[in-house]
């Protein structure tokens, strides 16, 4: 499974808009309890979840397309590619010709996320009850 994490600049409106250009007619290779899942998002951020290197790619395309339409902008210095998989350990992303970096694990909402699929203790503490 491969994640990124781009970041888009403007309204959090405009976002949802083109998030939803992005995702429209797309078929997940990844499930999560069987429902298919290819991106979660918070406020301004967006993370992109794919079964491979090129649907990682055409995912990440379709969204900068998306979000120029809408006059936003996806932040490539701010854009991380982290692949969490037993048979792949890298992956060569990019946007607008810029290659994205590569990373072995990433802060989202608090939690540090790994690619080994391990969480930091933010993570386990805010979903226990």
């Amino acid at each position: 499974m491969l994640i990124h994490s781009p970041k888009t600049s403007n309204s959090t409106k405009g976002s949802l808009n083109a998030e939803r250009v992005t995702l429209a007619e797309w078929f997940p290779t990844i499930s999560i309890f069987g429902r298919p899942l290819c991106n979660l998002r918070f406020a301004d951020d967006i993370d992109l979840i794919a079964g491979s290197q090129a649907e990682l790619q055409v995912l990440t395309d379709r969204l900068v397309a998306s979000s120029k339409a809408f006059g936003m902008e996806v932040s490539s210095e701010k854009s991380k590619v982290m692949v969490s998989s037993e048979r792949v350990n890298e992956a060569s992303i990019t946007m607008d010709d810029e290659p994205l970096e590569l990373v072995h694990k990433f802060r989202y909402l608090g939690a540090t996320l790994h690619e080994d699929g391990q969480s930091g203790p933010l993570l386990v503490g805010s979903v226990s009850v």
